[in-house]
């Protein structure tokens, strides 16, 4: 597996056909121990439908782990699939307890303000994203 890691930040992108690259982050973050996995969509969290279709669409703030799964069971594991992670990805996420935000990737401030660590990021009030919850 090829990852570029400077100072303790690993970045990865999808590196086998067939595998997402939510799957890709999990596995590797697993593999490493990974302190915090931060998945990069195109809007700034998690909805309760696609915010791009549906203007009334809520954003949570955090999600448990559980809830994701089951809004991801019956969506297609392809790229542009419409789940907010895909299922394998939710499985080893829950498996390993791995810290989790999902963050707008289209806003290069949301990474640096997670990245520089200005604000304490698990609170909702600061929080770029949805922070995946396991209780």
């Amino acid at each position: 597996m090829k990852c570029i890691d400077i100072k303790n930040i690993v970045v990865m992108g999808g590196i086998v056909p067939g595998q997402t690259t939510d799957t890709v982050a999990s596995i590797m973050a697993e593999y490493t121990n990974a302190e915090l996995l931060l998945i990069a969509t195109s809007v700034n969290g998690i909805y309760t439908s696609d915010p791009k279709i549906n203007y009334k669409a809520k954003k949570y703030d955090t999600i448990n782990i559980k809830k994701i799964i089951d809004m991801s069971q019956n969506i297609d594991l392809k790229a542009g699939s419409k789940s907010p992670i895909d299922l394998i990805a939710c499985k080893i996420i829950e498996r390993s307890k791995i810290k989790t935000i999902i963050y707008d990737g289209t806003n290069i401030n949301s990474l640096k303000d997670i990245i520089s660590n200005k604000k304490n990021i698990f609170e909702k009030k600061y929080c770029c994203g949805t922070i995946i919850e396991f209780n």
